[in-house]
């Protein structure tokens, strides 16, 4: 059994105000964060961008970890919700719609853990992974 590290990310966003490209850099930190403090976890990117993330970016993160991915923003739902104005509602509802949608289609029932870190999160020097040795898992 692996641990699984969930990383929501909406690269391309109408919200917020980081470019694009400063968003996948973002990206690129958390991944590298992820292979650096939990080498042998397997890493999910559920990316939530409408319009969807170019492939390019894609590209660029690939050079840094090896990842699944899946892209939602052609989902009808994730496109609706994506309308709104509210920038709030947008991202927590869609960052929370995209990991239960990517959790039904992983087999994450042969993860021993499931991390779950945002698109512009990293693990630092506090962060120890023997802390986690043990934890229980609630299903």
């Amino acid at each position: 059994m692996t641990d699984l590290v969930l990383v929501t990310s909406a690269i391309n966003t109408r919200f917020g105000k980081f470019s694009p490209e400063v968003r996948c850099s973002q990206t690129a930190a958390t991944l590298e964060s992820i292979v650096e403090k939990m080498p042998t976890a397997d890493i999910h990117i559920v990316e939530c961008s409408v319009p969807e993330v170019l492939d390019e970016h894609i590209d660029y993160l690939k050079n840094i970890a090896n990842f699944t991915l899946d892209k939602w923003g052609t989902n009808d739902d994730v496109v609706n919700i994506s309308r709104s104005n509210n920038w709030d509602l947008v991202k927590n509802y869609t960052e929370m719609l995209c990991t239960v949608y990517s959790l039904r289609k992983l087999d994450y029932l042969d993860c021993s853990r499931i991390f779950k870190l945002s698109g512009r999160d990293v693990l630092n020097d506090h962060f120890d992974y023997s802390a986690h040795d043990g934890a229980p898992v609630a299903l």
